[in-house]
């Protein structure tokens, strides 16, 4: 928290609709320079309804300043992306309004194509500190039902693990089998150099965002070298299971992962559930795993119905029906097929053994030109007893 910097004593008197304000010194010279750049935008013929009243509006300074005597101010820096600063202004600034009259403080939001936070002060700090809860828990409920940009994985393109891949694509497509069930096309599967483990979904808008995604992702790293006991992650990627209880209805199928010697995914599990908690903490995650804390379906992803509009599509591990796709402005229904063949012959197919090497924050709509997997923005090295593949 940091006072304005002004004695509130001093500042010159407006009066509005038969009631007095206190301007701060601040004030007049940032509406002045908004004046001249909204001018600007009017004469040029810009326009957003979400925005088209803000450059009236004051930009600092509260309501309770007429009532408060001479409290110290207190204010708070809030990082929202550009995206959702209408939605947090409100139909002709109705919900800034709103806020500021019912917190009794003022909210300052970034003109459209300005960088900067969203500022709120007053004269009180739980005043403060409640209208910032507001801003948060809406971009928090905005985020969870907006499309998501990138994601925490583990890749699996280990050549043992795409090979079995393409034999078990062949089996089930093979022209004289009867194991590929209505609606199953190549295209559904997923390509050789997309295998992964999904750990969590998240939605990233700007380069603020990749670069706290990036440092909580860097602070994982004790994760592994301290309460996992620095050992290596050996799995097995075996037998088949899909995200719904109907068979003859699936839109993803996948592959179970297991610790070596294990009936569950161990240690790994452990791992992956404190990276989405941490991550959850951050207000970053896409799904319902953000607001609860069901365990993590680990999984590799072999058929999803998606892949046939969108190759690149990543699978949402707290989803199952008609998942959203990346860049999408509304939910995409997929069409099911019908499973109860493949999982009928081949529920215990082995997919291989492997020793896993590290932990990636990529993005999902694009690809690195020299491998075709997910552009990666950071990893972490797992502990291995060999270099990596």
């Amino acid at each position: 928290m940091a006072s304005c910097g002004a004695d509130p004593l001093r500042y010159d008197l407006k009066w509005v609709d038969g009631v007095c304000y206190r301007v701060h010194p601040k004030v007049v010279v940032e509406a002045r320079r908004k004046d001249q750049v909204s001018g600007k935008s009017r004469r040029s013929g810009e326009t957003d309804d979400a925005f088209d009243d803000y450059d009236e509006e004051e930009s600092c300074g509260s309501r309770r300043d007429a009532q408060g005597g001479g409290q110290e101010a207190f204010s708070e820096s809030i990082h929202v992306p550009d995206r959702y600063l209408a939605r947090i202004c409100g139909s002709q600034h109705s919900r800034r309004k709103e806020w500021e009259n019912l917190t009794h403080t003022k909210i300052e939001i970034p003109k459209k194509g300005e960088s900067g936070d969203v500022v709120v002060s007053g004269n009180d700090e739980n005043d403060v500190q409640l209208c910032v809860e507001k801003i948060q828990n809406l971009v928090l409920s905005l985020r969870s039902k907006d499309s998501f940009t990138h994601f925490i994985s583990i890749p699996l393109t280990y050549p043992e693990v795409q090979r079995s891949l393409a034999d078990f694509k062949h089996l089930v497509l093979q022209s004289s089998s009867s194991f590929a069930g209505p609606g199953i096309m190549d295209r559904m599967f997923i390509k050789e150099r997309k295998l992964h483990l999904t750990v969590c979904c998240l939605c990233l808008f700007d380069k603020n965002e990749e670069a706290q995604a990036i440092e909580i992702l860097q602070t994982c790293d004790e994760l592994i070298k301290g309460s996992l006991g620095n050992e290596p992650f050996n799995i097995e990627v075996r037998g088949l299971e899909i995200m719904n209880d109907e068979p003859s209805e699936v839109n993803v199928l996948y592959a179970k992962v297991f610790e070596q010697d294990r009936s569950d995914a161990g240690r790994l599990q452990i791992l992956c559930d404190s990276i989405v908690e941490r991550f959850r903490q951050s207000g970053f995650l896409r799904n319902k795993l953000a607001s609860s804390r069901e365990k993590l379906k680990l999984h590799m992803t072999l058929i999803n119905s998606k892949f046939s509009e969108d190759p690149t599509a990543v699978d949402d591990p707290s989803q199952s029906l008609n998942q959203r796709s990346v860049g999408s402005k509304q939910e995409r229904k997929s069409s099911p097929f019908d499973a109860t063949n493949i999982l009928k012959n081949f529920g215990d197919f082995r997919f291989g053994m492997v020793q896993l090497d590290r932990v990636e924050l990529n993005v999902v709509s694009i690809s690195e030109p020299g491998t075709g997997y997910y552009r990666k923005l950071k990893h972490l090295r797992l502990p291995t007893t060999a270099a990596p593949q």
